[in-house]
């Protein structure tokens, strides 16, 4: 069995670093569990190469590009027709949006409650066999302006951390404090976070340092493959300047290491799919979050929540994770219990059920 590959909306549609990593992950564990099935991954932008290395797919590059909302555009279904001719496949696989037209082959999308708000006909999914779906709730309700066809095909993919996490040894954190936040503690943030969101991470952060009287530092990190990144011209007026460091442009390894050496890390936004706060309570950090139903569906009392927007609610939740000694050991513990409930296992199953239903029956069975 051949499967086609196209996660080219995955780059163009806002998804961060830390969902692309949870999405290639996925795809890399399914090409290695399913030897028998041949992948082909399409691509049109060199980033995608890279950061789909190590799945297990022959690469085809094309030279246009996914059009943003809804389906593709003309010259865009040309490239991906003779693409899947030429391939001889048998499921085309989309990810962040459906084709919207039919190519002659059963198509099975994954979706994601995340990017939704930016979908504006979710009625092209009548064309798609099957749609996995990550988020919380059911797809159907959340596309529920449009939702004729979508009942009975949608299955749930489950979040996972991505593989491997790790918790660092006292002398790793010590020595990262060092080379990345002068020697001291430091909260964490991410720099492809939206600038309204910087703003509210910013504001708590002065908040705190006026009212802990602390050396705690401020780090903003990134990955060289993030495509988006806020601008950091305000930071030259800000009265801690000189406690916050960016690094934007991490290797991948770096930034999770950073991560795992920080005192907490702080998620003020509910555009996420959780992935990144997993990452966090597995390498044993705490996680204060903006309180959003399907976060909480992931994080349960595991994390610490504050209101979304609201910069006092995250300074509150920031200085009680730093007075609280007792607190910030009991989160560490939960997280850690809650993020083992969330396996790549758990997510690879799912994404292979969602195929195989995209299929006539018999073929199915065979598989």
């Amino acid at each position: 069995m051949r499967i086609v590959i196209d996660p080219r909306q995955v780059f163009n549609n806002g998804f961060s670093v830390e969902d692309r990593r949870y999405i290639s992950g996925c795809l890399s564990m399914l090409a290695k569990e399913k030897p028998q099935v041949e992948f082909c991954l399409l691509t049109n932008q060199k980033r995608m190469i890279t950061e789909f290395a190590e799945v297990r797919a022959t690469t085809i590059s094309l030279k246009s590009s996914f059009s943003t909302f809804p389906g593709v555009s003309f010259l865009a279904a040309r490239d991906l027709s003779k693409a899947i001719r030429g391939q001889k496949a048998d499921i085309l696989f989309t990810i962040g949006t459906p084709a919207g037209r039919d190519f002659g082959l059963p198509e099975c999308c994954w979706l994601f409650e995340s990017h939704l708000p930016g979908f504006k006909k979710p009625a092209i999914v009548k064309l798609v066999k099957s749609l996995l779906f990550t988020g919380s709730g059911d797809l159907q309700s959340l596309m529920s302006n449009n939702n004729q066809g979508i009942g009975g095909k949608t299955l749930a993919v489950p979040i996972s951390a991505e593989e491997p996490t790790f918790a660092l040894t006292w002398t790793e954190k010590e020595n990262l404090k060092v080379k990345y936040a002068g020697g001291r503690e430091f909260f964490i943030t991410r720099s492809y976070f939206s600038e309204e969101d910087l703003m509210v991470v910013l504001k708590a952060f002065s908040r705190f340092k006026k009212k802990q009287q602390s050396n705690m530092q401020l780090l903003i990190t990134g990955m060289k493959s993030d495509q988006y990144q806020a601008g950091f011209e305000k930071l030259d007026s800000y009265k801690f300047r000189n406690d916050v460091h960016v690094y934007p442009s991490l290797d991948a390894n770096v930034f999770q290491q950073t991560t795992a050496a920080a005192y907490a890390l702080i998620q003020p936004g509910n555009h996420t799919t959780g992935m990144g706060m997993l990452n966090a309570l597995q390498m044993q950090v705490p996680v204060i979050v903006a309180e959003d139903p399907k976060i909480k569906e992931i994080g349960a009392s595991s994390v610490l929540y504050a209101t979304a927007g609201d910069y006092d609610s995250f300074s509150d939740q920031m200085s009680l994770v730093f007075k609280d000694e007792i607190l910030r050991g009991d989160v560490i513990r939960k997280g850690k219990m809650q993020a083992q409930k969330f396996t790549p296992q758990q997510s690879i199953s799912a994404i292979w059920n969602g195929l195989m239903r995209s299929l006539p029956e018999k073929m199915a069975n065979s598989q």
